[in-house]
């Protein structure tokens, strides 16, 4: 699975510069995840295992935002157990 978004806020907040949402750049800041999962389906409820990491993180600078090289893969790696449906 592939994940992407943001959260940005409607007005200036002086103490998080740069938050607010522009037309002209929030391309740019779009964080993206990707993984994959597991789910086994009894008939009264679903099993899930998920593993997944971040590939581009817009809290860098512009230029150093993909993940690849930041950290060994298995510190990268977020695993997630959960049980019913994720939504």
């Amino acid at each position: 699975f592939v994940d992407a978004g943001n959260i940005w806020l409607v007005y200036d907040d002086r103490g998080k510069p740069g938050v607010r949402f522009r037309t002209d750049r929030f391309y740019k800041e779009i964080a993206l995840g990707s993984g994959f999962g597991i789910r086994y389906d009894f008939s009264f409820f679903v099993l899930r295992l998920d593993a997944a990491m971040k590939v581009r993180d817009p809290q860098y600078a512009e230029n150093n935002r993909w993940t690849f090289d930041k950290e060994p893969l298995r510190k990268m790696t977020i695993v997630n157990f959960g049980i019913g449906y994720p939504f």
